[in-house]
């Protein structure tokens, strides 16, 4: 790769903290781990640039509406919140509504820095040829050799992703959830807490799920058994949080806080509102 999570988000979400009304944060996140998804399915086709047309953007698209629309509430809420991740207040994605195309455009960003960073990062590919990566040798651990893209993946796996947890971290910290949904709402999409009866419904689906869909793809190479197990891991908090449940954001509800007519949420507001 360099992982697909967090390390190919580190591109993308600049972009998002730098413009937050011209990008789609979800779409972009889900735009730049689009193409390693498909890998069990299409293989190289997923990385070649037709795939950003007939793979990215319809499952980024999708993906985005399940989530925001019925997964989110649920699958944050039933998540640790891991600290200084503060991951249930990610719930407030289910806020956002940006126009299709501003979710296709920020899709279509995504998958492209994907590609463009793999192409870097895998021997035999145009950049790293462009940079003299393949026929630039290294000793690896254990005596062999590899290629300079070979040797830049093995960086991006733990400096990039590093460096996404940090910006993941950062966001909630520097206030950007609340400068982009309201603080007012993220207080409230992190106020309903899920039961452990919820919880542990929620993550017996989600492995039933993922455990079943990688049985049902049947035995998987070794190069290819981390791509189903994302892929399988994916569907499973997806279909898991889909669910009729409780925990669910309804836009809808009256103990919603509301937004002012410039868009802010209260005292605490933002410029922008929920556009995310």
């Amino acid at each position: 790769m360099p992982l697909t999570v967090p390390a190919h988000q580190t591109v993308v979400l600049p972009l998002k903290t730098r413009w937050p009304t011209r990008f789609d944060g979800v779409a972009l996140c889900i735009g730049s781990a689009a193409p390693d998804l498909a890998y069990p399915l299409l293989g190289r086709t997923s990385h070649l640039t037709p795939g950003l047309f007939t793979w990215v953007l319809p499952f980024t698209v999708v993906s985005c509406w399940i989530l925001r629309r019925r997964a989110c509430g649920t699958v944050f809420a039933c998540l640790p919140d891991a600290g200084m991740l503060r991951l249930r207040s990610y719930r407030a994605l289910a806020l956002g509504r940006p126009s299709l195309p501003m979710t296709a455009w920020s899709a279509f960003v995504g998958g492209a820095s994907h590609l463009m960073l793999d192409s870097f990062t895998h021997s035999g590919r145009w950049g790293a040829h462009l940079i003299g990566f393949n026929r630039v040798w290294f000793y690896a651990p254990g005596g062999y050799m590899v290629t300079g893209a070979r040797a830049l993946q093995w960086f991006g796996h733990t400096v990039g992703s590093f460096i996404g947890y940090v910006m993941f971290r950062h966001i909630v910290a520097a206030g950007h959830l609340d400068r982009w949904y309201g603080a007012d709402r993220v207080r409230w999409a992190r106020s309903v807490t899920a039961t452990p009866s919820e919880r542990r419904r929620f993550w017996v689906v989600a492995v039933a799920v993922a455990v079943g869909f990688m049985v049902a793809y049947g035995r998987a190479t070794t190069h290819l058994a981390i791509f189903v197990g994302l892929l399988a891991c994916t569907t499973g908090l997806l279909v898991a949080g889909c669910l009729p449940s409780r925990l669910r954001v309804d836009t809808a509800d009256r103990d919603l806080p509301a937004l002012a007519s410039d868009g802010s949420s209260g005292a605490h507001g933002t410029v922008g509102g929920v556009r995310e």
